[in-house]
């Protein structure tokens, strides 16, 4: 991986954490519990706690990424950045771009699901 691609990297993974904290953010708005006293019809405040539930989901999720996000950022000036955790072979280029918190190659990853679809 070369310079220009890490510093290519990084813009990247800076730019997706700081629309994943937008996004934590409106999520953290989404997901605020119902007042009872809100005069919602009862269907109305069934919707709206199930949209909450979901809110809550979609906010663990997005929190969980980026995390490991961050984790990518904080290992890209590593040397062993960019090589697959499994046979430690350079993950393309491309991959990276496309999922910049990705530590394993897609045929290492194939493998890894092979195994779990066995059990």
């Amino acid at each position: 991986m070369t310079n220009e691609d890490k510093a290519h990297l990084k813009k990247l993974l800076e730019q997706e954490i700081a629309a994943a904290d937008q996004t934590i953010e409106r999520l953290k708005e989404a997901s605020q519990a119902v007042a009872p006293d809100n005069a919602l019809g009862r269907l109305t405040r069934m919707e709206t706690m199930g949209d909450q539930q979901m809110s809550k989901a979609k906010l663990s999720k997005m929190q969980q990424r980026r995390l490991e996000l961050k984790n990518a950022l904080g290992k890209l000036p590593n040397p062993s950045f960019g090589l697959c955790n499994a046979c430690k072979n350079p993950l393309p280029v491309e991959r990276l771009l496309a999922v910049p918190e990705a530590c394993v190659c897609v045929p290492c990853l194939n493998k890894l699901q092979k195994k779990i679809q066995k059990r």
